[in-house]
């Protein structure tokens, strides 16, 4: 059974423009989705509908059209337990507490949230070197870089894979803001949950196509002139923009559980 199906989506504006149309897109377990396009096509704008969706309140999206399927179930509202969803613009909030604290919120409905974090950490290496040398997590997060918040708010979202609930994980332009070393660490990253939690599907709305295990890439484009953007399936392509990944998948070969 598909984790996600979209049939037949229309986003319309007030007033009738038609922003995408016809979209269709099947999840399944273990799917790593690339969905990609030029600046302007409409990326974030199918993420906010899936929001929608999703049942987050504050990201209603009016002008939806078509079926949104979760789990074999139509229409299924009140999503947050079973998917984890990064927009682009989340940052960390609390800038006078320490970074490890705000990492802490991602796990703030368990009980057990300190020893949960401290394994989570522990297992699937979040952090480079770089960031262990510099203490990242414990620094104060009004002393972060933009692209250390950025890389901490993408942990925040990712510190609930763990739970055995979580079926799916949506992530808006992660690069965005990122140095290579964190865009690679987080590639490797990804990779190393999915080796722990093969049953997980991720779709990653990206124009950087630099994700190694891609399992399906789509493509926001107007088919021919006369039709309104859609989503079209196209090859699958790292670019390989910080060198050769190993066979699994990994930039860093210490990252891989298999090895």
């Amino acid at each position: 059974m598909s984790i996600l199906e979209l049939k037949n989506i229309n986003l319309v504006k007030d007033g009738g423009e038609t922003l995408l149309e016809n979209v269709n897109l099947k999840a399944e377990p273990g799917d790593v989705i690339l969905i990609t396009g030029n600046n302007g096509t409409g990326k974030s704008t199918l993420f906010k509908a899936l929001l929608s969706f999703i049942g987050n309140e504050e990201d209603k999206y009016a002008g939806i059209e078509g079926e949104f399927i979760f789990d074999g179930v139509s229409k299924k509202k009140d999503l947050n337990s079973y998917i984890i969803s990064i927009q682009q613009e989340d940052y960390l909030s609390m800038p006078i507490y320490k970074a490890k604290t705000a990492l802490k919120i991602g796990l703030e409905k368990y009980k057990d949230r300190k020893k949960r974090f401290n394994y989570w950490i522990e297992k699937y290496r979040p952090l480079t070197e770089e960031d262990k040398n510099k203490k990242l997590i414990e620094k104060f997060i009004f002393s972060l870089s933009g692209g250390e918040e950025k890389y901490l708010s993408i942990l925040q979202g990712l510190v609930r894979c763990d739970d055995s609930e979580i079926k799916l994980v949506l992530i808006d332009e992660p690069t965005n803001n990122l140095d290579h070393s964190h865009i690679k660490h987080l590639s490797d990253l990804i990779q190393r949950i999915r080796h722990f939690r093969p049953e997980l599907a991720f779709i990653i709305i990206s124009h950087c196509r630099v994700w190694p295990y891609i399992t399906k890439t789509y493509e926001i484009k107007k088919p021919d002139e006369k039709s309104n953007n859609t989503l079209i399936e196209v090859d699958n392509e790292c670019h390989n923009c910080f060198g050769e990944a190993d066979e699994d998948g990994y930039y860093n070969s210490s990252m891989n559980p298999s090895k």
